[in-house]
């Protein structure tokens, strides 16, 4: 559940809009209906590893929208949609940025159709590039990811 909050909240910051993170969200704190929906807050020192990753994570994916204003300003562009995964791109002026997500609990090989014909991919999380042939790219996901890369 942790790996499918970071996902949505990946999702989150790349659709338009304000991102927003509900009161606990960014630990992954449970609660229902009225009046379990209001826990107390947990801070560092009673966070599980899961929770202070989640936390972590979702500080780096805030960090992102910033850096990158396609992200939060850019056109969307479809890609594809099938099953658990979804590809679109984002782009604003000169940048252009590739958001993938595999919401499924199996590894997937994606090969992708990138909209622009540009050379190559750089994930902006790991630095890893991708080669591109002609315009497709093949991207590796494990279980419950996303993947960020900029369209060079």
């Amino acid at each position: 559940s942790y790996r499918k909050s970071a996902n949505f909240h990946a999702f989150n910051i790349a659709i338009a809009g304000v991102p927003v993170v509900y009161y606990g969200d960014e630990i992954g704190m449970i609660g229902a209906g009225d009046p379990d929906n209001r826990r107390p807050m947990r801070f560092a020192g009673d966070l599980s590893r899961e929770e202070r990753r989640l936390l972590r994570e979702i500080g780096v994916l805030n960090s992102f929208r910033k850096r990158y204003p396609s992200l939060a300003l850019g056109d969307l562009i479809p890609v594809t949609a099938k099953g658990p995964v979804m590809v679109f791109a984002k782009k604003y002026f000169d940048e252009a940025i590739l958001v993938a997500f595999n919401n499924g609990n199996e590894a997937r090989d994606l090969s992708v159709s990138v909209p622009f014909g540009e050379k190559e991919l750089t994930d902006v999380i790991t630095g890893e590039s991708i080669s591109l042939s002609g315009k497709t790219a093949v991207i590796q996901m494990v279980p419950f990811s996303y993947r960020l890369f900029l369209i060079r």
